[in-house]
């Protein structure tokens, strides 16, 4: 359990932060790793919102009981 709580979201940002360098770094070289660089900042915004708004209800429900 401690597996999916801490040590797969590390993995998972530190490849993400890995593929980001390179790809900033790359210029045009590689462009697969490029046109990475365009999706991924969309694919933050989605889950950001998502975990805003899931946050903001955690908040509210935690709250709202006491």
């Amino acid at each position: 359990m401690l597996f999916l709580k801490r040590t797969l979201p590390l993995i998972i940002t530190f490849c993400t932060g890995i593929i980001m360098i390179m790809a900033f770094f790359s210029g045009p070289a590689f462009p697969t790793i490029n046109s990475l660089e365009r999706v991924f900042p969309k694919w933050i915004q989605v889950i950001l919102s998502f975990t805003m708004v899931l946050g903001a209800i955690s908040l509210l429900k935690i709250n709202l009981t006491k």
